[in-house]
């Protein structure tokens, strides 16, 4: 049988220092805590100061073999991270092994005076001494097949990276490999991390360039004085959120991430979301974060973004993320919600007197809604109460009702709007049951159903929406917005089909010559959006198909006047949205 011995530590200064001689005698184990000078290679250039991990080898004869580094299932770094068995030691016995262990084990607490801490669920008994060292002893038995991981498994191959360009710092920082060395074990200690070892030289005929290899992966620094500017790296496995550490580790190299550029990336087997793809892995612009909590149903977040790819370099933008999807942008969130408001608007007979909205929970739809002269009440059925808070303070475009003044009032101080914070599907299902007809239109400005598919089914169901016509007036109109449209290339039912049975729900519903597809290409979201329009009478299909002058005739005729500047829709837009794009032609 074959074994693996595992011993490495720090000293009370918080420097990793070898536990063991450089060469293992087969019947003798030795360890020994370091002292000031340990670490440091004999012949070594003053202006080269080492701290390494000894690489314990095991002697028997003329033939040697490397005791594996520090590494566990969690951590290992030669710009690597693995995830599997340890190098093991040949040609032991388990008696042996099992007494050098033991001798082993009294001589550290001998020397250190440790005491056992923990004993974790990998095997790992972790051993703390005074101050920040710590050593971990581990015999484990290896040799035949490989334990694959279960699912479930603690440890997965993922993890983020920062890398931080960092600009207009102090150059002779810069140049001080002493003190960018005690920054950054200070940084990384009171992040939580644990330093295994570190390699800093200063370079001729200037500049630092820094390595720590830390449990859980890696930092690595170089710097360029001359330019006032340095390149870090740091790299962890696992979960550990690398967001708050970023501003540390700005000012602990003299300046600030927004004088840098920057950008976080997940590795690994993360679910890259809207904010990751679009905000995090992003590194150029300046980008700031507003806003990051988690309410009581999800996590919602606001960034600026001084260059979000919406309308080109040096523009700015704040942007809604709820649960790390993109919502709105203030960039161009008016494309978006005048498609979903006033196609529908408009298409009514005789002008909507009282809508319903699901989900808008930034209040932007209730805006376009509000521009309306026969409006009279707006029903908002928002789950999360927060959503619209955290607008209010952070995103005042997306509710503000003064229509063009420089005055800000929100559309929630408007009386005809009526919040309701809950669950949609339940707050309609029983208004059907007690028979009320009372809305003209009804928007559903939720999440895409095939992005989100669990709420999508709930959201969207056949139930739900049986349950919205029911609450319609006669001559009712219901939209949905439906999500990413399909390409030519992926209009394919087998990656579409949860949006082709809904819309089959809506043609049952509606009919067949009363329903209507329409898309819209909305740059913050990368991509063409579909909406869903279902009309109880055939004049509001008639009305939808009207010509551009009718349309435009229209806005004039319904849109009080002080709001009648839309951005972006007008007769010859809705001429485009009468005709279903070629994707939707293949699908249905």
């Amino acid at each position: 049988s074959q074994q693996r011995i595992r011993i490495f530590g720090s000293s009370d200064a918080g420097w990793p220092r070898p536990l063991a001689g450089r060469t293992w005698p087969l019947r003798r184990v030795s360890a020994m805590k370091g002292g000031p000078g340990a670490g440091t290679e004999s012949g070594g250039s003053a202006r080269h100061n080492r701290a390494s991990m000894a690489s314990p080898t095991f002697t028997k004869g003329s033939q040697e073999q490397e005791c594996c580094l520090p590494k566990t299932r969690r951590h290992s770094h030669l710009t690597y991270a693995a995830w599997g068995p340890s190098v093991s030691i040949n040609n032991i016995t388990r008696s042996r092994a099992l007494l050098w262990f033991i001798a082993g084990m009294l001589t550290a607490f001998a020397m250190t005076k440790l005491s056992f801490k923990e004993h974790d669920s990998e095997g790992m008994i972790a051993v703390d001494e005074p101050y920040r060292s710590r050593m971990y002893y581990n015999v484990g038995w290896q040799g035949g097949p490989i334990t694959l991981a279960k699912p479930g498994s603690r440890y997965k191959p993922q993890g983020q990276h920062i890398m931080l360009d960092v600009y207009e710092s102090d150059a002779e920082f810069l140049n001080d490999m002493e003190a960018m060395t005690r920054v950054s074990r200070e940084l990384l200690l009171d992040a939580g991390m644990h330093i295994l070892s570190s390699s800093s030289h200063q370079l001729a005929p200037q500049g630092v360039s820094i390595t720590f290899t830390i449990e859980e992966s890696h930092l690595t620094i170089h710097t360029w004085p001359e330019h006032r500017a340095a390149l870090i790296d740091l790299f962890t496995c696992g979960k550990t959120m690398l967001l708050p550490i970023l501003p540390k580790l700005a000012h602990a190299f003299h300046t600030t991430e927004y004088k840098s550029r920057w950008s976080i990336h997940f590795r690994g087997e993360n679910k890259v979301t809207d904010l990751q793809e679009n905000v995090l892995k992003n590194r150029w612009g300046a980008k700031e974060m507003l806003y990051s909590q988690e309410s009581d149903i999800q996590q919602i977040d606001v960034w600026r973004n001084q260059l979000d790819g919406v309308s080109g370099p040096g523009t700015e933008s704040i942007n809604l993320y709820l649960d790390g999807s993109l919502q709105s942008s203030t960039g161009d969130e008016h494309i978006y919600h005048e498609s979903l408001i006033h196609p529908a608007m408009l298409a009514h007979p005789t002008g909507a007197a009282n809508i319903a909205i699901v989900g808008g929970g930034d209040i932007a739809a209730t805006r376009e809604v509000l521009r309306h002269t026969s409006v009279e009440s707006v029903d908002l059925v928002e789950l999360d109460p927060a959503v619209s808070e955290v607008t209010k303070v952070y995103m005042r475009q997306l509710n503000n009702c003064t229509f063009g003044s420089e005055r800000y009032q929100s559309c929630l101080d408007d009386e005809r709007v009526h919040i309701h914070n809950t669950d949609a599907v339940k707050f309609f299902k029983d208004r059907c049951a007690a028979g009320e007809h009372k809305y003209d239109v009804m928007f559903m400005d939720l999440l895409d159903p095939e992005a989100h598919e669990a709420a999508g089914k709930y959201l969207y169901s056949k139930e739900h929406f049986e349950s919205l016509r029911c609450v319609l007036k006669d001559d009712g109109i219901l939209v949905a917005q439906i999500g990413d449209a399909p390409s030519p290339e992926t209009a394919k039912r087998e990656r579409l089909g949860s949006k082709v049975g809904l819309i089959k729900v809506v043609k049952d519903l509606f009919g067949a010559d009363s329903t209507f597809l329409y898309d819209v290409f909305v740059p913050s979201f990368r991509g063409e959006w579909s909406f869903l329009i279902g009309c109880r009478t055939t004049e509001c299909a008639e009305r939808f198909h009207a010509s551009t002058e009718a349309i435009d005739a229209t806005i004039t005729e319904r849109i009080r006047s002080s709001a009648r500047t839309l951005r972006f829709l007008d007769g010859a837009v809705m001429a485009n949205f009468q005709q279903p794009s070629i994707a939707w032609h293949t699908l249905l």
